[in-house]
């Protein structure tokens, strides 16, 4: 290995312990009852019964407020139905932003659905400062809607006294480190709502126990890998190739595809000057029992056609809970004959076939886990591709500090959805 790429190797290494030892750090120092407002606010709602959780997030937050979905409903099948909407009618809020704005979506949802006292709202913004979460928030203090709110930096506007009744505040001035943060606490929170409804004993002790979960998880991330990743990104983006996150098992980690898709789309690009453009694919958006696929009764046959497209020099980012499942497999067997360059991020490996692929496993089986790593190294890799683009696209682009570009620097940054409407 040359000596520039045993550098770089060391400052990615740094960059991904300082990352993840962000979020850890900031977890493990709040206190034993940071979450008890949060939990409250939880355990009521699902005691309520027939009474709707409403779970709303703009680009990662989203993501977030559909992994707390999914924990939820794990935690509570077959013990407490529950009704919550997280925003993912995809066709009916397309049409709520054609026909009434970008800022309604949200507050159009709770209208429609009457949403009133007894019911939750959990919003879900990294600055604090989207339009349609304010809005949403003025809706439920109106109609007697309890609301908790999450927001990194300083809080922002729905931080404010008054607009929410829990608001939460991750003081951490990083878009995705923050995100990140809000992901552990929240999947915290499920797990200690959870044994408060079932009267376990050590409701408060579940955050530090779940953060022990998830740092056994993240010592299983290789940097290395993540690198490689991100250079064949940065390759077929560059080449014009096309690139495919896919979790053929649905669960969290689908989610977490779709959530590093967003990441490659729009955080790797940000403030890139002409970037090249981003042919990505992502399995929510073509999955076989909804979309496209909703009468594909094969697991894992939309991801294997989407793949039907590729060619070599295409990039696969395959996602399992389980390397050896038959989605998994498959998918794993149309990449092999397409010739697309494969990486896979899986929970376990078994005795699954991986001829041709490049696989990290961060051992752990549970969903939550599995989100929380898989959603970090997502964010670690828009980070790396981001770095591999400057470097290709601006000729002369030298950058002294690698670890300093990565952690800090411009990526620290809020979303352009919620600067632009503020400027």
């Amino acid at each position: 290995m040359a000596v520039e790429d045993r550098r770089a190797a060391r400052h990615v290494a740094e960059f991904a312990a300082a990352y993840t030892g962000a979020v850890l750090d900031y977890v493990r120092a709040l206190p034993a009852d940071a979450l008890d407002p949060v939990v409250d606010a939880l355990a009521g709602a699902v005691a309520a019964g027939a009474n709707s959780l409403y779970l709303f997030g703009n680009g990662g937050s989203h993501a977030i407020a559909r992994h707390l979905d999914l924990a939820l409903r794990r935690r509570f099948a077959g013990l407490r139905p529950l009704r919550i909407n997280c925003a993912v009618d995809y066709h009916g809020n397309q049409w709520l932003a054609v026909s009434g704005g970008f800022d309604s979506i949200f507050e159009g949802i709770l209208r429609s659905e009457g949403a009133s006292g007894g019911d939750l709202g959990v919003l879900i913004s990294g600055s604090g400062d989207s339009t349609n979460l304010l809005r949403a928030a003025a809706y439920c203090r109106a109609n007697g809607v309890r609301t908790v709110s999450f927001a990194g930096f300083d809080g922002g506007r729905i931080s404010r006294d008054g607009i929410t009744d829990v608001p939460f505040v991750v003081r951490v001035h990083d878009q995705q480190i923050s995100e990140d943060i809000v992901q552990v606490l929240l999947h915290a929170a499920a797990e200690a709502t959870y044994r408060r409804f079932v009267g376990a004993a050590g409701s408060r002790s579940a955050l530090p126990r779940y953060a022990s979960r998830v740092a056994a998880s993240l010592e299983r991330l290789r940097p290395a890998f993540l690198e490689r990743v991100g250079h064949s990104v940065c390759r077929a983006f560059l080449a014009g190739g096309a690139v495919y996150m896919l979790a053929p098992e649905g669960a969290p980690l689908s989610v977490s595809a779709e959530h590093t898709a967003h990441n490659l789309n729009w955080d790797a690009v940000f403030e890139v000057p002409h970037p090249p453009c981003r042919r990505l694919h992502s399995t929510p958006t073509h999955c076989d029992y909804s979309g496209i696929g909703n009468d594909r009764l094969a697991p894992g046959i939309v991801s294997c056609q989407q793949l039907d497209a590729a060619r070599p020099g295409d990039v696969l980012v395959l996602y399992a809970r389980d390397l050896a499942s038959a989605p998994a497999q498959q998918v794993l067997a149309s990449a092999r004959s397409a010739g697309v360059t494969t990486f896979v991020v899986a929970g376990r490996s078994g005795r699954a076939e991986t001829a041709g692929a490049d696989v990290m496993v961060v051992g752990s089986d549970d969903p939550d886990v599995l989100a929380d790593s898989s959603q970090i190294a997502g964010h670690i890799l828009g980070r790396l591709v981001r770095m591999r683009l400057r470097q290709a696209v601006e000729p002369g682009c030298v950058i002294e500090d690698l670890t300093a570009y990565l952690v800090g620097g411009d990526l620290a940054q809020r979303r352009l959805i919620d600067v632009v409407p503020g400027l």
